[in-house]
């Protein structure tokens, strides 16, 4: 009997990583504390370091073209 083919190929992870919203307008403090919280969260998720700009800056570009309030 064959062997299923692995669901991930080419050391490809799928999952889903769940990036906090940023709420903190103008406020440099609130950044600051929302980027502790992404970092956070990419290091228990064992986010390789390559793909952290690019999950981040995918789920911003959701928020601005699907998120019901403006950043500024």
């Amino acid at each position: 009997m064959a062997r299923p083919k692995p669901r991930f190929q080419d050391n490809t992870i799928d999952f889903k990583v769940e990036i906090p919203e940023f709420e903190g307008k103008l406020d440099p403090e609130e950044f600051l504390d929302w980027l502790h919280t992404v970092e956070r969260v990419f290091e228990y998720k064992d986010v390789e370091e390559d793909k952290k700009v690019k999950l981040l800056a995918l789920d911003l570009e959701n928020m601005l073209h699907y998120g019901d309030k403006p950043m500024c």
